[in-house]
């Protein structure tokens, strides 16, 4: 069985067409380092081993980083004890908000966006640094020195994104208040059952609900 993979057109390599790649598809994934490369002056792809094999050796493929729920919707699969699990949060910033064109101004200069989805890990590894600057303009306004236009004249906006910014520490608390409800919130939409007729569905909700729940108060 093989599907379709995009690959750089040959009318234009900046572009992307579609083509089946059978042989390739036939890989399992293994986590590991991205063995997959396009040589467009020769139009073929290039598939790297992820290390030394011996004649009869099964050969994997990284299928990239994938939370569980990616892995089962597009390769139909999961992991028991999957280390890159996460949950996609929508977090944004309301156009309705008074200050919503500073904020806006500042979340383009970083590059992030103002109202989209950021891939949430167990709080054990850490904060995704978009998450937390996100969340930190949220709260940011010019009714004292750290305000919005501070931050958006400042040469190190980046800073934003550092979990050890000195002059964001006193966010901390908002941030992870603001992480808990809306958590909260997401958990409330899960099935109350104990039981999917699907086991690796049932294996998905139980480690997303146990991500959102590191984040409670």
């Amino acid at each position: 069985m093989t599907r379709q993979n995009s690959i750089p057109s040959k009318a234009d390599n900046s572009q992307s067409t579609f083509a089946l790649i059978p042989f390739w598809d036939l890989c399992n994934h293994r986590e590991g380092k991205m063995v997959t490369d396009f040589d467009p002056k020769q139009d073929n792809l290039v598939f790297y081993a992820m290390k030394d094999y011996k004649k009869g050796d099964e050969i994997f493929n990284c299928y990239g980083s994938r939370s569980n729920s990616d892995f089962f919707l597009h390769n139909g699969f999961v992991y028991d004890d999957h280390p890159c699990n996460m949950v996609r949060v929508k977090i944004g910033i309301s156009k309705q908000d008074p200050q919503f064109s500073l904020k806006d101004t500042l979340c383009r200069k970083i590059d992030i966006d103002t109202n989209g989805y950021h891939e949430l890990e167990h709080k054990s590894k850490g904060l995704n640094p978009k998450v937390l600057a996100t969340i930190r303009i949220f709260f940011l306004d010019n009714g004292n020195d750290e305000g919005l236009e501070k931050w958006i004249k400042s040469k190190k906006s980046e800073l934003l994104f550092e979990e050890n910014c000195a002059d964001l520490q006193y966010l901390n608390d908002k941030v992870k208040e603001f992480l808990a409800m809306r958590c909260k919130l997401l958990l409330k939409r899960y099935p109350q059952i104990d039981k999917f007729r699907n086991v690796n569905i049932e294996k998905i909700v139980k480690k997303e609900k146990q991500i959102l729940e590191s984040y409670l108060m």
